[in-house]
């Protein structure tokens, strides 16, 4: 089975490629990701980026819709390096290496693709995803964006990585965020990998928001304004090889 569909959507600002993923909900990607965020749950504070508590259950499927994000981001971006012919890198997960057991945050990231050979090279990588819940597929693409560093009481500061790519969930039937699981399950919910781009375009060309997160701010890119997902790739690549 083809894990990824690249696909060409139409959008109000013209054409747009997108890659979706074939979630298998008993793949060992997804068990892999409900066992690592039942332990990551127990360290995670109760507020949520706005500030208000959340309760166990919300806080877990958060935590498991981020970690499947994040375990096909990998896939893919090994894929990318694969038909490259870049076999001297490699793709790694910070929660696929932690020896911590989940309980301390310092030094997290959640991807770099690395060379092992030359120089030790190092690019990483932030996955932030959210649901289009309301919005179509194609809404979510035009009105959403592409998220970056946040800061909040919890969280004061946050450096940028070197590039960021947008996961996101396409809901087919009306869902709250604490049925995330069953939604999987049942295949009521895809996943899409729609955007891309570099610290230096969030830094040029983003903007603060609060998200109606409160206190929270987040440096953001619309989704229109990033690359698509093709263009993503290319600019991985040239980066590699540069």
């Amino acid at each position: 089975m083809i894990m990824f569909d690249y696909q060409k959507i139409k959008t109000k600002q013209g054409d747009w490629n997108i890659v979706k993923v074939h979630l298998d909900p008993n793949s060992d990607f997804i068990s892999r990701a409900a066992r690592q965020a039942k332990q990551k749950a127990k360290y995670t504070i109760q507020a949520g980026q706005n500030g208000i508590s959340r309760s166990n259950k919300l806080k877990l499927q958060n935590q498991f819709r981020g970690m499947i994000a994040e375990i096909y981001a990998v896939e893919l971006i090994k894929s990318w390096l694969a038909d490259s012919k870049l076999n001297n890198w490699e793709v790694i997960r910070y929660d696929d290496v932690r020896t911590d057991n989940f309980e301390s945050p310092t030094n997290e990231y959640d991807l770099k693709i690395q060379n092992n050979s030359i120089g030790n090279k190092v690019l990483k990588i932030e996955s932030r995803s959210s649901v289009t819940y309301a919005r179509n597929l194609i809404e979510g693409i035009s009105d959403l964006d592409i998220i970056g560093p946040y800061t909040s009481q919890a969280k004061p500061k946050e450096t940028y990585v070197d590039y960021y790519i947008r996961p996101l969930y396409n809901n087919t039937k009306e869902m709250k965020p604490e049925d995330f699981s069953d939604f999987l399950k049942n295949g009521f919910v895809d996943l899409y990998f729609v955007a891309g781009c570099s610290k230096n375009a969030l830094l040029e060309k983003g903007i603060y928001k609060s998200m109606k997160q409160n206190s929270s701010k987040y440096r953001c890119l619309p989704i229109i304004l990033g690359s698509d997902i093709i263009d993503f790739r290319k600019k991985i690549i040239t980066n590699i090889n540069s």
